[in-house]
């Protein structure tokens, strides 16, 4: 059972919640960072998506996209002059 104190108490806030998860289906396709079930479940039980675990891990996740193209196009990496002058 999840339990927050921002989740629907009263009978008609559930009723909106249901309606909200209603009104979600087959809008938009799953992405793990920007539509996941951590957002789905915060957007139909208190009318705003929001994934704390995609805020945590999306600025890694586009830290190590940034390392990784560096790394392998040296032409697109700012820093090319210091990682490939050695």
């Amino acid at each position: 059972m999840i339990n927050h104190p921002s989740y629907p108490e009263k009978d008609e806030e559930k009723e909106a919640a249901v309606e909200r998860a209603r009104a979600s289906i087959g809008k938009g396709d799953y992405d793990v960072l920007g539509n996941n079930c951590e957002n789905f479940v915060t957007e139909v039980l208190t009318g705003k998506g929001r994934s704390r675990q995609a805020e945590r891990v999306g600025p890694i996740i586009q830290m190590a996209a940034a390392t990784f193209l560096a790394l392998t196009d040296p032409d697109e990496c700012k820093y090319k002059k210091k990682i490939w002058s050695k």
